[in-house]
């Protein structure tokens, strides 16, 4: 079993790393992109702290778990960010969810941090590692239940955003709304598991096996999906020179046309615009 671990974690983290890769060569970067970059490294430290746990490498463990031990603290404020910013201002969206974070950075400093120094220097702030060994399954499920609001929340903005932008697809194209919802969905999907097997532990101890691998398997295997998709049929992971290249095979042939079809276009461009302004052509979801 630890032979599929170590495979989906690697997995997990090469790709989380070419995403990364991906969305830093882009040439726009905007908050949404930026956002996608800390999630992504998130994922891989997230990744390292159950890598490290398997092989008892301590230094990799305690290092990273610093980070990931309140993950799910932080990643509930950027995917709402995430989603925000994909529909309005950067900045008015950046400065009214800055207070998100605080929660985490309190809980990070406060909590993750000492507990690291205690377990690799021994002797130091041993009534962390008392009180996390102890509680660390209610810690998780205080956070799961946390993301899971903050997720449904975000859910439900993204489908008024959607709603709202359904004929105008200026900001983000239809199969990156797509991709976005598979974004959301499959977190949700994912610390509702995590949910079920932290409730299990708590009141049954039914699972004699760290229900975190198994977290951390599903997040690799959805990363891997993830990669698929969001190559494969959106923009939002493809590499720019791509685009570009793409763009650039794209020729304008250019053509004269006559007096005649000159006012027949615009007899048509009026009659055009005159139907979509009484007729609303564009509020129908089948068109």
């Amino acid at each position: 079993m630890k032979l599929v671990y170590d495979f989906l974690y690697i997995i997990g983290m090469l790709l989380s790393s070419t995403f990364i890769y991906i969305l830093f060569k882009s040439k726009e970067h905007n908050l949404s992109k930026s956002i996608l970059i800390v999630f992504f490294v998130l994922l891989i430290l997230v990744l390292l702290e159950s890598y490290g746990f398997i092989h008892n490498i301590r230094s990799l463990l305690y290092s990273s778990f610093i980070v990931a031990h309140g993950s799910k603290l932080l990643i509930g404020p950027l995917l709402l960010t995430y989603i925000q910013a994909l529909f309005f201002d950067d900045q008015q969206v950046l400065k009214k969810n800055r207070i998100l974070f605080l929660p985490y950075l309190i809980f990070a400093v406060s909590i993750s941090l000492p507990y690291a120094v205690a377990r690799l220097f021994d002797g130091y702030f041993v009534s962390h590692i008392y009180f996390i060994e102890n509680y660390n399954q209610y810690l998780r499920l205080g956070q799961g239940i946390i993301l899971l609001l903050f997720i449904a929340f975000g859910f439900i903005q993204f489908l008024k955003f959607k709603t709202i932008l359904k004929c105008n697809y200026s900001t983000i194209e239809h199969n990156n709304f797509i991709w976005v919802r598979y974004l959301l969905l499959s977190v949700i999907i994912i610390i509702s598991i995590d949910l079920l097997m932290t409730i299990s532990q708590l009141v049954f101890n039914a699972l004699p096996i760290r229900s975190q691998n198994i977290s951390m398997a599903l997040i690799a295997i959805a990363l891997i999906y993830g990669a698929y998709f969001g190559i494969n049929q959106t923009k939002v992971l493809v590499p720019y020179f791509l685009l570009e290249e793409e763009s650039h095979t794209q020729q304008v042939t250019n053509k004269t046309i006559d007096k005649i079809q000159e006012t027949e276009f615009i007899q048509l461009k009026t009659s055009l615009l005159t139907y979509i302004k009484d007729e609303k052509p564009y509020l129908d979801e089948e068109l």
